[in-house]
């Protein structure tokens, strides 16, 4: 079981993107006059905390933080231009209707709405829930049957399908020899180590992953060929592993893990349902009927 857990990079990249619209949406105020940008100490820092001015990221590798006071004239320069290109590409957009009219950018801020919805993180809620919650989802724990192999390749694009069955057969009755440099190439790896069966299925096959399932451990010898979808292979079968399910207490961090994000989408997906209910839908009669 893979117990990495990552944040979601579309996430990472939303956030950024809901901070850097207060940057230009509420800390550049347009005024009266809509042509005259205004730029003043406070939105220039807020828009580069928000990391606007891309062109500055040198500065920030060679000093870390990066205030307006540490930049010289000619990087605040770089800063104000690049603000105001953006500030009038923004409001160009908007008097051209995209914010209404595009689809994808109506799609991306409801998914940056969705990021702004967020709940900070909960605290730890206790052995008592997180229990309950690893009981109700214990499959998603289960370490699932895996086996450990080497193999050898003998492609039927390259040999022909009875060439490579003689030749995988050949190598079987004189010895592999240098099992590395023997056979053809193969797209994946040599060496499987704790694949599962949709790996194993999914790169060689289900025919192949059913014959590999009946072969016993044999660290020591080649056994096959069995064939795959490109062709035979001899295999060496170094080890298996039964389905486990690890108890409660060694994993205890990744159900904690699991249960916070649970927690998260869930009161996120109420805050989205709070938002639709103050909405009315009128939908077309026979729209949602069946296909004509």
């Amino acid at each position: 079981m893979n117990l990495l857990r990552r944040i979601d990079p579309l996430f990472q990249f939303l956030g950024a993107g809901a901070v850097l619209l207060l940057a230009l949406g509420l800390t550049g105020p347009f005024g009266d006059d809509e042509r005259t940008i205004r730029v003043d100490r406070e939105t220039l820092e807020a828009y580069l905390a928000a990391g606007g001015g891309e062109a500055l990221s040198t500065v920030a590798k060679a000093g870390g933080k990066v205030s307006l006071d540490s930049l010289t004239a000619e990087q605040r320069q770089l800063l104000v231009d690049r603000y105001v290109e953006e500030q009038a590409l923004y409001r160009e957009a908007r008097d051209w209707g995209l914010d209404e009219n595009d689809i994808a950018i109506r799609r991306r801020l409801g998914q940056t709405l969705r990021f702004a919805l967020r709940p900070e993180a909960a605290q730890d809620p206790g052995d008592k829930v997180l229990h309950a919650f690893y009981r109700d989802n214990l499959d998603n724990y289960r370490e699932v049957p895996a086996v450990s192999f080497e193999h050898v390749f003998f492609s039927s694009e390259k040999r022909g399908q009875e060439g490579a069955l003689a030749a995988a057969r050949a190598a079987g009755v004189r010895g592999i020899g240098d099992w590395r440099a023997a056979g053809d190439r193969f797209a994946y790896q040599r060496t499987y180590v704790n694949a599962g069966a949709a790996e194993v299925s999914s790169q060689l096959g289900e025919d192949f992953g059913r014959a590999l399932g009946k072969l016993p451990v044999m660290p020591d010898g080649w056994q096959g060929p069995i064939a795959s979808n490109d062709g035979y292979h001899l295999v060496r079968v170094m080890r298996r592993s039964k389905e486990t399910l690890p108890p409660f207490d060694e994993i205890r961090a990744v159900v904690l893990d699991d249960w916070l994000r649970a927690d998260r989408d869930a009161a996120l997906e109420q805050a989205v349902g709070e938002i639709v209910s103050n909405y009315d839908a009128e939908i077309e009669t026979g729209i949602l009927e069946g296909g004509r």
